[in-house]
């Protein structure tokens, strides 16, 4: 039985916000290993404005610990207090004691985006004497460079940097759910030997069979009376490439047997309603976005599901949606916009096509193709997509599979 402190400043609790891959990961590893799940007490993805709580048996788990590091509150994610809160997450990681951990760690896992607090896992490792591994989940500070408008010589971003290049050298293995990163640390540091092993995002089967009242599954109910239904469900965010789906619906609009539904919140979504109103995309219905354990039932009643990134040299070191596990597990056809450049766990699954370009044009081909196809392919493809996430994306899979390359590491 090992002892594991896993660190995400950005985790949260199904109660406190969406759950996710570090939460999952430890109540995965949680069934045969003590896990502590060191989370800040608060941070702009949580549900309410409120602090997560600290956890001695979570969910009456004795070998699951929450430890909630006491953060300042802030609205925004381009808040100063969201900066602040990297520094106090440094110092407070790095004196955290065996007794607030539960115990004293085998070895601590750092998962990232946010590098500050490498620093503090770092010197905690060194405090008691444990290896350290660095999860990369997304490659700051180059997503933020590319995405975010960001120049290079900004003094964080420098320092942001300086603590990647100093996390991927000091480590003891690299973990990241983004396939080809390996590349992008070779040209980082000019390391040539890497102690990597890639672990895709997942899902956890406990929350795709909780049905419960919505009216959101109301109102998708209704249109699916009488339109097909293609839809995009998750964040609202730049990275997520949605002016793709408004380009389809708007040329689209003769198409009265067709609806085009995005259920979600997040920092684009006045952008993508600004430009529905201004554009008349009347084919376009925004819906509010539901609890993880409805995400399903939503997909469910969706005829085509759709997910895009941005095309940019960021996705050529891999690519790893949250979303598309479920996507995938729904059994709903898939059309995924991805640089040629960017693996598809599409391709991958054997099961949907994806779309190589940001042609609205080809995008709408591929939406009718998958509407058209016949009820025999599609069930075809649909078990391929069920198969693989049950044989490859369960997070108990996941978990193993880590817990293996942390013993050979």
């Amino acid at each position: 039985m090992k002892k594991i402190l896993l660190i995400n400043q950005y985790a949260s609790t199904p109660e406190s916000g969406y759950g996710g891959r570090s939460f999952f990961i430890s109540e995965s590893l949680s069934k045969a290993n003590k896990v502590t799940l060191a989370v800040g007490s608060y941070h702009h993805l949580l549900k309410d404005y409120a602090h997560q709580s600290d956890y001695s048996n979570y969910r009456k788990n004795k070998n699951f610990r929450i430890k909630s590091i006491k953060l300042f509150k802030y609205k925004g994610a381009r808040s100063l207090l969201r900066i602040i809160n990297w520094f106090s997450f440094l110092f407070k990681v790095a004196l955290l004691s065996k007794e607030k951990i539960g115990f004293k760690p085998d070895l601590i896992i750092y998962s990232s985006p946010p590098l500050i607090g490498f620093l503090g896992a770092k010197f905690l490792a060194y405090r008691l004497n444990c290896p350290i591994f660095f999860e990369v989940r997304d490659i700051w500070p180059l997503s933020i460079i590319e995405l975010g408008g960001y120049k290079k010589m900004n003094p964080l971003i420098q320092l942001m940097s300086a603590i990647e290049k100093y996390a991927y050298k000091k480590s003891d293995g690299i973990i990241s759910n983004l396939s080809n990163i390996s590349e992008h640390i070779t040209s980082k540091t000019g390391l040539k030997k890497i102690n990597f092993h890639y672990s895709p995002n997942g899902i956890n089967k406990k929350f795709l069979n909780k049905p419960n009242k919505s009216p959101v599954l109301k109102q998708l109910d209704e249109l699916k009376e009488r339109k097909k239904i293609i839809g995009y469900c998750g964040g609202l965010a730049l990275a997520n490439s949605l002016d793709c789906f408004l380009d389809t619906a708007k040329i689209a609009s003769s198409r009265s047997d067709l609806i085009w539904i995005i259920v979600g919140e997040g920092e684009y979504k006045n952008h993508l309603m600004e430009r529905k109103q201004k554009e008349s995309i009347n084919n376009v219905i925004f819906l509010d976005p539901v609890e993880k354990n409805l995400v399903n039932f939503v997909l469910q009643k969706m005829d085509v599901l759709f997910l895009a990134n941005k095309f940019t040299n960021l996705y050529s070191f891999g690519m790893s949606p949250m979303k598309l596990p479920e996507y995938l597990s729904s059994g709903k056809p898939v059309v995924q916009i991805i640089s040629k450049k960017s693996e598809s766990l599409l391709t991958e699954s054997g099961s949907w096509d994806p779309v190589n370009t940001e042609n609205p044009e080809v995008i709408l081909s591929s939406v009718l193709d998958s509407i058209n196809m016949s009820e025999d392919e599609k069930s075809r493809r649909s078990n391929l997509a069920k198969t693989y996430v049950n044989e490859n994306l369960r997070y108990e899979i996941i978990s193993e599979n880590l817990l293996k390359f942390i013993n050979n590491s």
